[in-house]
C-alpha cells in the first residue's frame, strides 16, 4: 500500500473519506426522516388540521404526543449518528490536517460532550416520557421543541456561512438539509406553543 511523505497510507485516507461520506449520507437520511415525521405532525391537529384523526379527544392527544416524541427521537438520532459519531470515530484515527479536532480541539470536545452527554439523553428521556404519557414530559416538551427550533436556525445559518466561505467541510446538501430542518423545527415549535398562546 502506497504511503505519503507524512507516513499516512492512501488507503487510510480514502477509508476516512468514505466514512465521512457515509456519516453525512446517514445524517441527511435522518434529517429526511425527521422532516417526514414533522410534516405528518404539522398536517395533523398539531398544525394545520389537514389530516384529521377519527378518534376521541384523549386519543388525539396521545397521537400528538407520539408525533412530537417521534420528531424528538429523530433529532436525538441525528445528533448522535449523523452529526457527532463520525467525527468522534475519526478523532481516534491518525489526525487529518485541517480537521476540527486539530484546529480547535477544545471546541470540538466541548460540543461533543455537551451534545452527547447532555442534549441527547435529555431528548431521549423526554421522548420516552411522552410515549408513556408522563405529565412532566408534556411540560418539558415546550423547552425541547423551542431548543430544537433554535438549533435548526443556528445550524442552517452555519451551513450557509460555511458554503459561502468555501469551508472544506461544507456542502450544498448540508445547506438544503439544515434549511429544511430549521423550517420544520420552527413549524413544530409553533404548533406546540399554539395552545399556550391561544394562536389560531
Amino acid at each position: 500500500m502506497a504511503t505519503t511523505r507524512t507516513g499516512r497510507t492512501k488507503g487510510a485516507g480514502s477509508a476516512g473519506d468514505r466514512g465521512r461520506r457515509a456519516g453525512r449520507a446517514f445524517g441527511v437520511g435522518v434529517i429526511g426522516l425527521g422532516v417526514g415525521t414533522a410534516v405528518v405532525a404539522l398536517l395533523g391537529p398539531l398544525g394545520g388540521g389537514v389530516i384529521r384523526y377519527h378518534a376521541s379527544a384523549g386519543a388525539v392527544n396521545q397521537i400528538l404526543g407520539g408525533d412530537v416524541a417521534g420528531f424528538v427521537l429523530v433529532i436525538a438520532l441525528f445528533l448522535t449518528f449523523g452529526l457527532h459519531l463520525p467525527g468522534l470515530v475519526a478523532s481516534f484515527r491518525p489526525p487529518v490536517p485541517g480537521s476540527a479536532a486539530l484546529s480547535d480541539p477544545a471546541v470540538f470536545w466541548l460540543v461533543k460532550f455537551m451534545d452527547l452527554g447532555v442534549i441527547v439523553p435529555v431528548l431521549a428521556t423526554v421522548a420516552v416520557g411522552l410515549l408513556r404519557e408522563r405529565r412532566w414530559a408534556r411540560t418539558a416538551t415546550y423547552a425541547v421543541v423551542g431548543w430544537i427550533a433554535c438549533l435548526g436556525c443556528a445550524v442552517a445559518g452555519m451551513a450557509v456561512v460555511m458554503q459561502v466561505t468555501g469551508d472544506p467541510e461544507a456542502s450544498l446538501a448540508n445547506v438544503v438539509a439544515f434549511g429544511l430542518f430549521a423550517v420544520v423545527g420552527l413549524g413544530v415549535a409553533v404548533g406546540a406553543y399554539r395552545p399556550v398562546f391561544r394562536l389560531r
